[in-house]
């Protein structure tokens, strides 16, 4: 770390200073004993901030079943911490908006990056029960607050670096380059000279590193890091590989599943039109989440075909045809699944790896002779499919009118039929939503079949593995239908 420019930084004269309001609070707040009124007063003495906190509180963003008429009310019926959290996110809106007229710096994009955040890590908070969400909200909303500082204090020099810097993920290693500090650093070291609590730092401090922070911080800090990505789904121009991630880092972090993740972004863009009307930020246009939602799932169609081209591509393997597609769906073909499976034959008999074919028959509850006229089930179908098994790697193809077939190569059978479950039950569930809304209930029979990492195959052929999957599907429609069942191969 360069000593003289982080001393360049820290004695800017222009750096965020915090209103004497937000002082006051933090200094009462560090007192355990301080008692709620003396909090209420000294918030209700600055009329601007108390009716920013009450139109807050007031909010569907916080869902109070009774409106909220007073500062005190607030205390009561929702506690210190959160009234405190919003008193210090308004003074630390005010404190980085004062001066910052015809700057260079790009406010928009860092106040968008700041809220998306902030939001999300609340909304995750309410869900995995952090002690206090409204601080993971103070969190996500400051995280940043070190860019303003270095462009502040370095001007053009580090406006350079900004403009080098094509996404935001890209920034901290130029950072480093150029000045040998990063701005979570000192975001952080800003945020400890204004007195903030540790639980408001270390989420400055790690939220671009989070498998690295303390202990004691991990949740909260997982959150905010989690909040980034929901930015970037809802903010690239691309948002497929940022879905990736938050899909990935939902279920890792916090067993979320797919479903749960769409309504959290669903949440977190209502939540975002709300507050950046209270707080009065200028963050551009909230982001429409159906169709980020879609532009990613067609993406994802793109890339499982360009996927299958890959995998089939090998050595001992037919070239498919990159525009051998169905013309529905966008998936495979019938032929690209039956190549798919060659493909997974030859890589379990001979690299050993795992693998597994899972095949769907799909039952429509009003079901039609002209199968045009069930399109737009049928996309949705293929959505949910790509949703569920892009992310394990499945080659995903259009076998029938109403069926399709998953070919995954180093997964086995177990996980396999872990996710087909989880799209079961999804299916089921969106089929149901979209019989509300006029559509067709949907369900599914689901076969499946695997092969484990360097275990013997009983198979002899590619083409049986198509027919234990369906021996499977025949069981389970035998069963009633809309289930899994699994065929399991016995040793030669």
């Amino acid at each position: 770390m360069r000593k003289d420019v982080l001393e360049e930084i820290l004695s800017c004269p222009s750096l965020p200073s915090l209103p004497a309001v937000a002082v006051r609070v933090i200094e009462l707040t560090s007192d355990p004993n301080v008692k709620l009124a003396d909090i209420g007063r000294v918030v209700e003495a600055d009329q601007g901030l108390t009716t920013k906190i009450l139109r807050t509180v007031n909010s569907s963003f916080y869902g109070l079943r009774q409106k909220c008429g007073s500062i005190q009310k607030a205390l009561v019926m929702l506690g210190l911490n959160p009234v405190k959290s919003l008193a210090l996110s308004f003074s630390l809106v005010k404190a980085v908006e004062d001066g910052h007229d015809g700057c260079t710096f790009d406010f928009t994009s860092y106040w968008r990056r700041g809220l998306y955040t902030a939001v999300a890590a609340r909304v995750l908070g309410d869900i995995v029960r952090l002690d206090d969400p409204d601080e993971a909200f103070l969190g996500g909303l400051l995280q940043d607050v070190g860019m303003v500082a270095m462009h502040r204090a370095l001007g053009a020099r580090y406006d350079a670096v900004l403009c080098g810097a094509s996404h935001h993920r890209d920034l901290v290693p130029l950072e480093l380059s150029a000045f040998e500090l990063q701005h979570p650093d000192v975001g952080a070291m800003l945020a400890e000279r204004w007195k903030l609590p540790p639980q408001i730092v270390l989420p400055v401090r790690y939220h671009e590193r989070p498998t690295a922070a303390p202990a004691i911080c991990i949740p909260m800090i997982r959150c905010v890091a989690v909040g980034n990505i929901a930015h970037d789904v809802l903010t690239d121009a691309d948002p497929t590989d940022a879905m990736r991630r938050l899909y990935t880092r939902g279920e890792q972090w916090f067993d979320l599943k797919h479903e749960q993740v769409d309504e959290i972004l669903h949440r977190i863009s209502v939540g975002v039109r709300e507050m950046s009307s209270v707080l009065r930020l200028s963050t551009g246009q909230v982001t429409d989440v159906d169709e980020v939602l879609k532009k990613a799932n067609e993406r994802l169609v793109e890339l499982t075909r360009a996927d299958t081209n890959r995998i089939v591509n090998g050595d001992s393997s037919p070239k498919l045809d990159l525009y051998e597609k169905d013309p529905t769906t966008g998936l495979g073909t019938p032929a690209a699944f039956q190549t798919a499976m060659r493909a997974a034959f030859d890589a379990g008999e001979q690299k050993g790896e795992a693998v597994s074919v899972i095949q769907v028959r799909v039952a429509l509850a009003s079901p039609t002779e002209a199968i045009p006229d069930a399109t737009e089930t049928l996309l949705g179908v293929a959505t949910l499919l790509i949703k569920h098994f892009l992310p394990l790697g499945g080659i995903i193809c259009r076998t029938g009118d109403l069926s399709f077939g998953i070919v995954v190569i180093g997964t086995g059978r177990l996980p396999a039929q872990r996710v087909a479950e989880e799209f079961r039950i999804d299916l089921e569930q969106t089929g149901a939503r979209w019989a509300k809304h006029g559509g067709m209930a949907v369900t599914a029979s689901i076969g499946v079949v695997g092969i484990e990492q360097n275990a013997d195959s009983p198979f002899s052929r590619p083409e049986q593995l198509a027919a234990a999957t369906a021996r499977a599907i025949q069981a389970c429609e035998s069963a009633g239908g809309n289930c899994v069942r699994v065929f399991v191969p016995k040793a030669a």
